[in-house]
């Protein structure tokens, strides 16, 4: 069963990859002048971009078996190994250049690729060896894969209209490049903190629900109050923590002392931190093979964005970013509607006290020790 529905499920995967590569030979075939490219270096690029589709395939099968302390120990000798081969060669006398960035990225990406596939063949070698106990995997099966992935890629793609990589150049536009500093610095920790929230609350959600995908409505119900007050109430210790430590963290840039500016770099925090609240929803919908429901959900709140967009010059810069936020808002309170008339499920929005007094305590020390 295993072989049968990982092997098919890679070609696609290599066959991008390849493509990815393809593009790069003819992209600098025509920019031959221009780019610093060699053929060596080409093919140093081609190879990283395979080993480092075999980690990120690999990482995502042992965190899904719930081995995550063998991705965390491998991923972190991996960054410890390619930061000290780097200054090494630099303090050796090589200079900084493309050679000594990506040579020794493709050495350590080969190495932690093959450390990730030792550990996923000796997890193949716990699985029990019953498969004439079941039919093999059949195409429908193979199908509804492919579909939950083809689907999962276009959400996630869907997701860069409210990233900072899209926001920050669009604002840089409206509002002038002081202001986009400053949203370029809320976007940074901003980006962060979704990373960390991701990697905790999203590959445990995907487990946890997985699991019970064919159970009962009530034991979803359960599950999905579980995740969200667990990531509830961590969203709103990190709401606390900048709350009370913002003016601190914006005297990083010296333009964001103004009113303002304040205003603006406030709202726009609450644009990039309101992510985080869809990630139970998402997990949720993925789990349950419903991934083109929020494509389309997705697709809807794009064209109201875009909508707002391509009218930003009728807008002041606080309606426009009040406006963003409350089709932000109106996304959440659609998708909660939409799973609670399917399958009966809501968020836990409630406080606990032990959160509350703890984030509290470590957001009043921060602010006391940074002053």
């Amino acid at each position: 069963h295993f072989r049968k529905i990982f092997y098919v499920q890679l070609i696609p995967e290599y066959a991008l990859l390849a493509l990815l590569f393809l593009i790069a030979i003819i992209a600098n075939t025509y920019l031959h002048q221009e780019s610093p490219l060699t053929p060596f270096m080409l093919i140093v690029i081609g190879l990283l971009i395979f080993f480092e589709g075999i980690k990120k395939t690999m990482r995502m099968l042992l965190q899904l078996a719930c081995l995550n302390h063998k991705t965390a120990l491998i991923e972190m000798t991996s960054i410890v190994t390619y930061t000290s081969l780097v200054w090494i060669g630099y303090f050796l006398g090589y200079p900084i250049g493309l050679s000594l960035v990506f040579i020794p990225m493709l050495a350590v990406s080969a190495l932690s690729s093959l450390a990730l596939c030792v550990c996923a063949h000796d997890y193949y070698t716990t699985l029990p060896d019953n498969s004439n106990a079941r039919e093999l995997p059949d195409a429908t099966m193979q199908w509804r894969i492919l579909r939950s992935r083809w689907f999962n890629f276009l959400n996630q793609a869907s997701h860069m209209f409210f990233s900072s990589n899209f926001l920050v150049p669009f604002f840089a536009l409206s509002f002038g490049f002081n202001q986009a500093g400053i949203f370029k610095l809320m976007s940074s920790i901003v980006h962060c903190i979704t990373v960390i929230l991701q990697k905790s609350f999203g590959i445990s959600s995907s487990i946890l629900l997985s699991h019970l995908k064919e159970t009962s409505v009530a034991d979803k119900q359960s599950a999905f109050l579980f995740i969200s007050n667990h990531l509830n109430q961590v969203l709103y210790g990190i709401i606390i923590f900048f709350v009370i430590n913002y003016g601190t963290i914006m005297h990083i840039n010296s333009i964001a002392n103004t009113g303002p500016a304040w205003t603006l770099a406030y709202l726009f925090f609450i644009i990039s931190f309101s992510e985080n609240f869809f990630i139970a929803y998402e997990k949720f919908f993925i789990a349950h093979e419903k991934s083109d429901h929020l494509f389309i959900f997705n697709l809807i709140i794009i064209s109201l964005l875009s909508i707002i967009i391509f009218h930003a010059a009728l807008f002041s810069q606080l309606t426009l970013l009040i406006t963003i936020i409350a089709v932000r808002i109106i996304a959440f309170m659609c998708i909660g509607a939409i799973s609670f008339r399917q399958w009966q499920i809501k968020p836990a929005f409630g406080f606990q006290s032990k959160y509350l007094i703890g984030s509290l305590i470590i957001s009043i020390a921060f602010f006391i020790l940074a002053q």
